[in-house]
This record gives C-alpha cells, structure tokens and sequence, in this order.
C-alpha cells in the first residue's frame, strides 16, 4: 500500500481547514462599519412592503417599528434599503452634518439606458444638477 498519497491529501485539507479559519475569524471580528439595526419580517423580493399591507396606517406602523427597534432602523422597500429617523433631532443632524451624503438620487439602470447615462437632465444626479443652478 502508497500511504504518500493519504498524506498529501491531510496536508491539503489541513491547509484549506487553516484558511477557512483564518478567514472566519477576520470576518467575525473585524467589522468596519456599524449599520441600524434591520427591522424582522423582510421577505426575499418585496421586502417590507408585507408589512405595510396591514389595517394600520404606514405611518402607525413605522411608530411601531420605531418603538420596536429604536428611532433609526433600516426597512426594505423592494430590493433597496431605507433608512428610517423617526427623532427629530437625528434627522436634523442627517440632514445638516451629513447632507452631501443623503441629497443624491439612486443609480438606476434606467437611468444610465433612458437618460444617455445620466445625460438627461430630468434622471441626472442631484450633484450634477448642483452645478447648473
């Protein structure tokens, strides 16, 4: 019997069980950017919308969900993320400190195929409409 082969194969294993490790660990304890808190019950497709559907008023239940999950959570609506402020003075500080950030429309395909990639002025960015006004 050739038990060469079987220890080549140890060692391939060994070294591939190593990297999954290695790379587990870097994943697990290195996160470099704290996201909201993502609020339950999103289905694959259509996110949140589920939720919407309900008696309640959208309006009672984001409250809901604010109460739930605290006053700024991320929901999803469709296939894109929302965040969700529901204190006034976090939208303020949004809305002042980092306002560069949040006042740009989405990229769409649609966009970039019906407005010659962003040419038309109707489905531009807000950061190139800033330079014509």
């Amino acid at each position: 019997m050739d038990l060469s082969h079987m220890q080549e194969d140890y060692k391939v294993v060994l070294a591939t069980f190593a990297v999954i490790v290695v790379l587990y660990y870097i994943s697990f304890f290195y996160k470099t950017t704290a996201t909201p808190p993502k609020a339950s019950g999103a289905w694959p497709i259509i996110g949140h919308f589920k939720v919407f559907s309900g008696p309640d008023l959208p309006h009672v239940t984001l409250s809901s969900m604010a109460d739930r999950y605290g006053p700024i959570f991320m929901i999803r609506l469709g296939i894109r993320k929302v965040l969700v402020v529901s204190n006034w003075e976090i939208a303020k500080e949004i809305f002042t400190t980092h306002d560069v950030i949040v006042s740009d429309r989405p990229n769409y395909v649609a966009a970039k195929i019906l407005g010659f990639d962003g040419a038309n002025l109707s489905l531009s960015l807000w950061s190139i409409l800033a330079w014509i006004t």
